[in-house]
């Protein structure tokens, strides 16, 4: 688990807590919508993909690794523990996803050969599938509407 669970947070804790989480859910969001965007340009370009695609991953990867880092620093409230836990997997999941991509544009650099990256993108699809289904349970364990 990250950061700490306060029973009894400050009004001012809880507002860290939730924005921090909420530019966390952002980004997860905006990685979910454009991976799909980048998958198209992969697939048009392969296996000579731009290398403006893998610097994109990159990017999302840094910024998700960011917003992670600074609410795993937060306290928190112990009524978002189950939710906590969810939106912590789905991270995980959205890494792995966006690494495997990586890792499949890297590959097919590396061959010349679009078959050689499949393994990448088939772990790919595994994760993003397995994102959905933790934020779904993020959501379900939200203790907000």
């Amino acid at each position: 688990m990250t950061g700490s669970v306060t029973t009894d947070p400050t009004e001012a804790s809880w507002e860290r807590y939730f924005s921090a989480a909420e530019n966390l859910v952002n980004e997860l969001e905006y990685d979910d919508e454009r991976i799909p965007e980048l998958a198209t340009e992969i697939n048009d370009t392969a296996p000579r993909v731009p290398t403006w695609v893998r610097d994109e991953l990159s990017t999302m990867l840094g910024s998700l690794d960011t917003l992670n880092v600074e609410l795993a620093l937060l306290d928190v409230p112990a009524v978002f523990q189950d939710s906590q836990h969810w939106l912590e997997e789905a991270v995980t999941h959205m890494g792995n996803r966006i690494h495997a991509t990586m890792q499949g544009v890297e590959t097919m650099w590396d061959t010349g050969e679009v078959s050689s990256a499949n393994s990448h993108f088939d772990e790919g699809r595994v994760e993003r599938d397995a994102y959905r289904e933790a934020m779904d349970k993020y959501y379900e364990f939200l203790p907000v509407d």
